[in-house]
């Protein structure tokens, strides 16, 4: 029974485990399923958080990393700054601690070379002054090269200084030569050559070569003006007329009275008249008679021959030049001399010569630009100068000799007369050579007036241009017209006259020259050398003095002669109605100066 009990419950017992094993496998299967369900999600939710967590940190560690690269690239900025101020500040260091080091150097040097040469004067005091008579020969060899050595030297010094000196000035001369030759070119390559005489003007540009200057040639007859070469300087510049200031200080004292052509004056240890202070431009001459004249009876004759005004050509902006304010004393004796602080155009000094060459009237200078005007053309005539036809007549001879023996002996002309006056000074930043002329004497067909600049100019080459030209066009003047011979000085009378405008008009202010003139006519001339030159006038009431004997130096003049065969008809003298004649000059008149053995 036991037996069957406990088999019945072993059978039970298995029956119930056996249902509950077959109940509980699915749903063990099911809790399994669900299970590995569950533990899936939460395998996916841990992968996915785990990832998210992953980019999380790997953003956190990108952010990181850039963050620290930032850092470290601004380190390395602030590391790189600082080096290079530092580098800065090391270099500004060093250059300071070199600077100073160099000047203490330099310091040390200097003080060495001082001491040095305090001891080598030290030395060369105590043997130059150790008695000669107590040095030994060795002592006596080296002082006496010392001597040598340091007067070796100094002349090297001087002449170096010298040198350079020279150099820097002839560099200076040179760029301002060429300055004015390039003002000179562009002026005539401006020029407005409308009506002008090519013919002409092809003379005067060929004469007038490479200086720098200007040319005005006119009819002095009726005021055509033939060629303005430079009309810039010609008629809108003004210039210091220098000597030939000289024409308008001797027409001043002839019509006063105060000289005649015979007037004669002591200069050194000659004696000189009118046409010997004329033809070599004696400037104490001039001076003595303008300061006798007065300042203004002399304003009043510069402006009576044309001066300090308007000619009225007809070519634009022609300038009125000026007139010296008042002046006293020496200033006035001067600017009778060298025309200190008068302005004087070419065309203007062409005016005055041409109313000189013509009897006394000034014309108003013209170019004729068309055929219709030169056939309408007539003379102008601005006035008729206040002078007497006899001191006109007078102050020929001068120029006349100025040209054949004195300063202006380039103008000569073989066959003809021509009467002109230079001038040289240094005016409007530059020497000056003038030269104001008319010719031929007796039938005056051209007034020539030349100025040229630049270093080294003087009166004698502007006349030399003017005698070019008036050579290139003697074939237009006709024959050779008959003058008085004894109105026409062809020798000096003394065989070395005195010539005061060659040495240059400007050497009276630069050796501070003092000039007095007295009640008598007496004018004193002192400078520093303490020499006085005394220039007496003589009265025309005063005895006769005696005359120097005649010189053993007498040239043979040869006088023009007419030519039978020329038969040409004589010409009017009415001084408004000749104008220049183109005719050929005749073979039989020429003048020739042959000077004889002495």
């Amino acid at each position: 029974m036991r037996t069957m009990r406990t088999f019945v419950t072993h059978t039970l017992v298995r029956s119930f485990l056996t249902l509950a094993v077959c109940i509980s496998l699915p749903l063990i299967g099911s809790i399994a399923r669900a299970t590995d369900k569950t533990r899936g999600k939460s395998k996916a939710a841990n992968t996915k958080k785990k990832s998210d967590k992953g980019r999380e940190k790997n953003a956190k560690s990108a952010r990181n990393s850039k963050e620290s690269k930032k850092r470290e690239d601004s380190r390395s900025a602030r590391n790189a700054k600082s080096k290079k101020e530092d580098k800065r500040a090391t270099a500004k260091r060093d250059k300071k601690k070199d600077t100073r080091a160099t000047a203490k150097r330099d310091d040390r040097r200097e003080k060495n070379s001082r001491n040095s040469k305090s001891r080598t004067k030290e030395v060369a005091k105590a043997v130059s002054t150790k008695d000669p008579r107590k040095m030994s020969r060795k002592e006596k060899r080296a002082e006496a090269r010392r001597r040598a050595a340091e007067e070796a030297a100094r002349r090297r010094a001087i002449e170096e200084a010298r040198r350079r000196a020279i150099e820097e000035a002839r560099r200076r001369e040179l760029a301002f030569i060429q300055a004015l030759r390039d003002d000179t070119i562009k002026n005539i390559q401006n020029d407005d050559t409308t009506g002008e005489d090519m013919e002409v003007r092809r003379a005067a540009i060929a004469a007038l070569g490479d200086k720098s200057g200007t040319v005005v040639v006119m009819n002095p007859k009726t005021g055509q003006v033939y060629s303005v070469v430079n009309q810039e300087w010609g008629v809108r510049k003004g210039f210091k007329p220098c000597s030939t200031v000289k024409l308008v200080t001797s027409v001043a004292g002839l019509n006063e009275g105060e000289i005649s052509p015979e007037t004669e004056a002591n200069y050194s240890t000659r004696r000189l008249n009118l046409i010997d202070a004329l033809a070599f431009s004696n400037n104490p001459y001039f001076q003595s008679v303008g300061g006798r004249v007065g300042y203004e009876k002399m304003m009043d004759y510069s402006r009576e021959l044309g001066l300090g005004a308007k000619t009225g050509i007809n070519l634009p902006n022609e300038s009125p030049g000026a007139i010296p304010d008042e002046k006293k004393g020496f200033a006035l004796n001067r600017m009778s001399s060298h025309g200190d602080n008068y302005e004087v155009t070419p065309i203007q000094l062409a005016a005055m010569v041409s109313a000189l060459g013509n009897g006394g009237y000034l014309l108003t200078p013209k170019v004729l630009r068309s055929e219709q005007e030169k056939a309408r053309f007539t003379p102008q005539i601005r006035h008729r100068l206040n002078l007497s036809q006899k001191v006109i007549d007078d102050v020929l001879p001068g120029m006349a000799g100025a040209v054949n023996f004195g300063t202006a002996k380039g103008a000569q002309t073989p066959g003809y007369f021509i009467a002109g006056k230079t001038g040289s000074c240094t005016g409007q930043g530059s020497k000056l050579g003038l030269f104001a002329s008319y010719g031929p004497v007796g039938d005056p067909q051209l007034a020539v007036v030349v100025i040229t600049r630049g270093p080294g100019q003087k009166g004698k080459i502007a006349a030399g241009v003017a005698g070019q030209i008036y050579r290139a066009l003697s074939h237009r003047f006709g024959p050779a017209p008959k003058v008085d011979m004894a109105r026409i000085p062809t020798i000096p009378r003394q065989r070395n006259p005195i010539v005061t405008e060659e040495n240059d008009d400007d050497a009276t202010e630069e050796t501070a020259t003092k000039q007095s003139t007295n009640e008598n006519g007496t004018v004193t001339n002192t400078n520093d050398s303490k020499v006085q030159t005394i220039i007496k006038t003589y009265p025309k009431n005063a005895p006769p003095q005696q005359k120097p004997a005649t010189p053993a130096y007498q040239p043979k003049v040869i006088v023009p002669q007419s030519n039978p065969n020329n038969n040409n008809q004589q010409k009017t003298n009415d001084p408004t109605k000749q104008p220049l004649s183109s005719n050929k000059a005749s073979d039989g008149q020429r003048l020739r100066i042959v000077p004889a053995k002495p």
